[in-house]
């Protein structure tokens, strides 16, 4: 449910986004979008509460007198322990250690090459709509479809995997998305190149890509014990990190001056990006099961 939000943004701010830029120019649309974007991250931040204390996770009993304190202290003593516990967490926040476990490193393998294919089709996508002729206006409504279907996907993957094991119900997902691109985004739009074809790809890619963001933190949870599952899905995502740099940035390349081909190239570097990341979900579900095959996982 916490991340239906990723897919009800992607609803609201391309339409924002399509209703500003004729209004109040690139700039100033991209400025609003940056403010919205640090109120909300502000909320969550303060929305945020730790399940332990510091002292508590460093074995320490709670020493301070809350009734002796005035409010001034309070106030004061709170944001030196939170400025300290920033500082602290983020030393510790990543730690290597956890990808000489195979399952753990084929896992966050997985998930960089899953939203490397996720993101770089989202990036483009709109772009490929406009120059196969199709409106600006049609290229943001695409957008909407895909983050629209993806809140019935997120929320669905997410009683399937109860039901089957997030693992099962992953791997056949992100086999989904590269079937989505290979075959309906290389096979029957670019061939195509009418509306009705770029709406059933984004609704089918929307409903199975829905599962990158949504199954990974569990796939990553159900590999690690509960005290060290957010040094773990840090650490996964700082390798994502890294990774997404160069996927990008090889995905512009690939692209380069816009054409038939190119477009073509880069729909089959989506593709292979995700079947390769399902093949690591694979190895990552046998490092856990071995060849188990109707096993919940």
């Amino acid at each position: 449910l916490a991340t239906l939000g990723g897919s009800v943004g992607g609803i609201v701010f391309p339409l924002m986004l399509n209703s500003l830029y004729p209004k109040v120019g690139f700039v100033w649309a991209i400025r609003i979008l940056a403010f919205i974007c640090l109120i909300i991250l502000v909320l969550s931040f303060i929305l945020i509460k730790e399940r332990l204390s510091a002292n508590m996770l460093r074995g320490e009993q709670e020493t301070s007198n809350p009734v002796a304190e005035g409010n001034n202290n309070k106030v004061r003593n709170k944001l030196k322990n939170c400025s300290k516990n920033l500082i602290k967490y983020s030393k510790g926040a990543v730690s290597f250690k956890y990808l000489l476990e195979p399952k753990f490193f084929f896992c966050a393998l997985a998930a960089t090459l899953s939203e490397i294919s996720l993101v770089c089709s989202m990036t483009y996508f709109a772009s490929y709509a406009i120059f196969i002729g199709q409106s600006e206006s049609t290229a943001f409504v695409l957008l909407t479809v895909i983050n629209a279907v993806g809140i019935v996907g997120r929320y669905t993957t997410g009683l399937l995997a109860d039901m089957y094991g997030v693992y099962n119900v992953m791997i056949f997902m992100i086999f989904g998305v590269g079937m989505s691109h290979l075959v309906i985004w290389l096979g029957v739009c670019s061939t195509t190149k009418t509306a009705g074809s770029l709406y059933a790809y984004a609704a089918i890619f929307g409903f199975f890509s829905s599962a990158v963001l949504s199954l990974s933190p569990a796939c990553c949870g159900a590999i690690s014990p509960t005290r060290d599952f957010g040094k773990r899905y840090a650490t996964m995502y700082f390798v994502a990190g890294i990774f997404f740099v160069a996927g990008i940035t090889i995905a512009g390349v690939i692209l380069g001056n816009d054409s038939m081909e190119t477009y073509n190239n880069l729909i089959i570097y989506c593709g292979v990006l995700a079947f390769v990341g399902d093949l690591c979900w694979v190895i990552s579900r046998y490092f856990i099961v071995g060849l188990k095959i109707n096993v919940k996982v």
